[in-house]
């Protein structure tokens, strides 16, 4: 599979893009929203709002702790385990989301992005 260097590389990939993904979440909550999948409409609301910033400190709290564990082989898979487990939830709600009126390109590129993350996070996560 993997070795140790690549396993490495792989969690500073994964913990990098998902802080950048959570700061943006974060940030800037209507865009994140947008590209989500929800209704142009609906992203003004406070509800709408939370639920992507709480995505974005849910990613967030996954960069750091993929970046801070890489290095840590026991307490680093456990995290890429963790990871690839959320994002195969994140997929699978993605799914479910391309089934209703409204799901757009976004929808359809997250659920893609969230397979092939918990593909490489879960194949990192593998002992030697």
């Amino acid at each position: 599979m993997l070795n140790k260097k690549q396993k490495q590389d792989a969690a500073t990939f994964i913990g990098g893009t998902t802080m950048g993904v959570g700061l943006a979440f974060l940030l800037v909550p209507g865009l994140g929203g947008r590209l989500l999948g929800m209704k142009q409409d609906a992203t003004p609301q406070a509800g709408s709002r939370l639920a992507v910033r709480a995505l974005g400190v849910r990613d967030l709290a996954f960069g750091i702790g993929l970046l801070t564990t890489r290095k840590d082989r026991p307490a680093g898979a456990l995290w890429r385990r963790l990871f690839a487990l959320c994002m195969a939830g994140d997929a699978w709600a993605a799914f479910l989301a391309l089934r209703k009126p409204g799901a757009n390109f976004f929808t359809f590129a997250g659920g893609l992005s969230s397979v092939a993350l918990a593909i490489l996070a879960f194949l990192s996560a593998q002992e030697d």
